[in-house]
């Protein structure tokens, strides 16, 4: 009698079914997965920009202001809101700290620089070139051959193994306020961190937990520029013809389309900015040939408001501290909420239901 022998190995249609089962399995993890990494992503990015506010207000009890969003410590011209640029040379006088004193040019940069030895990165602020007389940079940093703090970029951002022309890039704008300049041209001054700027807490009359101080605002168009948060320009804060850096490290909630007096800022960009200059607070759209965040495709139109690559909103931080994830908004009366935390002492309330 013939003894039967077990069989081994699956049949073909096992062993699609099988396939067929995993692949299943695979679809619905993935999803799952690719959610917790981006609320990994949002934690440190919430964490990134905690550690910044908290810098900031170090700062601001270390010297009884808060450091300019562009400009010089110790600057005693200080830029008045809704007045023109500030072109002044800057004068060590009067705004330094007991014991302190200033001589010859003064050294002028971006928020981001100012708080670096506040982040544990003291010696990067002292390697950074200063600069001299007669308006020549000394010693150009070429940021793609040295590494730059990672609290300045956003680890959501798609971008960041990249490197764009050296430079030192930042996914985090200082709250100029309602706007970096206003429509007819004036320096708009009601926020926190602005041109030649030198706010005392003191002057927050809307409350350091309903007030911004730094927004998400991912380096626009494809090629990296708008958003270099190291800059040097002359001796002096600038004197003469002088390139305004500002806009690169600021952002108001309502800024015009373009960054400047025009309201609708010509071409496709008209539809960037909403009626009376409410916050454009919406979705990033996905271009064909440029990355996420720039929909017009003609000029770096997202830049002039807050946006993020994270799904959903975008995180605000305020001046104390607290870090606000801001869902996407669409009517007026919430655009209406954003616009008052982007100011200090606009007397509104934080209405929003964030």
């Amino acid at each position: 009698m013939a003894r039967s022998r077990a069989r081994l190995g699956f049949t073909l249609i096992e062993l699609l079914v099988v396939i067929a089962i995993i692949a299943i399995l695979i679809g619905l993890l993935l999803p799952a997965v690719q959610k917790v990494r981006e609320a990994g992503y949002r934690i440190r990015c919430s964490n990134n920009m905690k550690q910044m506010a908290l810098a900031l207000a170090v700062l601001e009890g270390d010297w009884g202001y808060f450091p300019p969003g562009y400009g010089s410590l110790g600057d005693a011209n200080i830029q008045q809101a809704n007045k023109p640029r500030l072109l002044v040379p800057s004068s060590p006088s009067v705004r330094y700290p007991a014991g302190q004193t200033g001589a010859g040019p003064m050294r002028n940069g971006t928020w981001h620089m100012w708080i670096l030895p506040y982040i544990e990165n003291g010696p990067l602020f002292d390697q950074l070139p200063r600069v001299t007389g007669g308006g020549t940079p000394v010693g150009q940093w070429d940021w793609s051959k040295k590494s730059q703090p990672d609290q300045f970029l956003c680890p959501q951002e798609v971008r960041n193994a990249e490197v764009f022309s050296g430079a030192g890039l930042t996914d985090y704008a200082g709250m100029a306020g309602t706007w970096v300049k206003s429509p007819g041209g004036m320096m708009g001054g009601d926020g926190m961190l602005f041109w030649r700027s030198a706010v005392k807490v003191s002057e927050i009359v809307d409350g350091a937990a309903f007030t911004a101080i730094i927004v998400e605002r991912p380096r626009s168009i494809n090629n990296g520029e708008w958003g270099w948060w190291y800059q040097i320009n002359g001796s002096d804060i600038p004197m003469g013809n002088t390139p305004y850096w500002d806009e690169d490290v600021l952002v108001g909630t309502s800024e015009p389309a373009n960054g400047d007096s025009s309201l609708n800022g010509g071409g496709s960009c008209a539809n960037s900015v909403g009626p009376q200059y409410l916050p454009k607070y919406d979705a990033p759209k996905r271009s064909t040939t440029v990355y996420p965040g720039d929909p017009c495709n003609c000029s770096p139109c997202d830049h002039f408001r807050v946006w993020s690559r994270h799904a959903g909103g975008a995180q605000w931080a305020m001046v104390d501290g607290s870090v606000k994830f801001i869902p996407w908004q669409t009517g007026t009366t919430a655009r209406l909420a954003l616009k008052a935390l982007g100011t200090r002492n606009g007397g509104e309330s934080d209405t929003g239901d964030w």
